[in-house]
């Protein structure tokens, strides 16, 4: 499951990840990803850093207090000052790349 509300980078990483074989599905904010967790159990939830009402952190607060949605595996995409220290709860952080050529 992706979060974003960056409908261009939800597009490329929804196709760059069909081709993979995977089953996607997209949300546009964190109260929807929450309601969609609990109803799908999905593998794993890549939370975009930008999103608010409520943060990715807060998502993933209330994912890991959820016995529906705990065993969830969430990462929180952001840019690189996005966010400085590690949140509670969260397992890893991934950096986008900002050059084009990294990715």
């Amino acid at each position: 499951m992706l979060c974003s509300p960056r409908k261009q980078l939800m597009r490329v990483a929804e196709i760059a990840l069909r081709r993979q074989g995977c089953k996607v599905t997209l949300t546009a904010d964190g109260d929807e990803a929450l309601e969609k967790c609990r109803k799908l159990q999905p593998a794993v939830l890549i939370l975009d850093a930008s999103i608010a009402n409520p943060t990715a952190v807060e998502v993933r607060t209330r994912m890991a207090a959820d016995p529906r949605t705990a065993g969830v595996n969430v990462q929180i995409v952001g840019e690189g000052q996005t966010f400085k220290l590690k949140p509670p709860n969260v397992l890893s952080r991934i950096f986008k790349p900002r050059v084009p050529g990294q990715i």
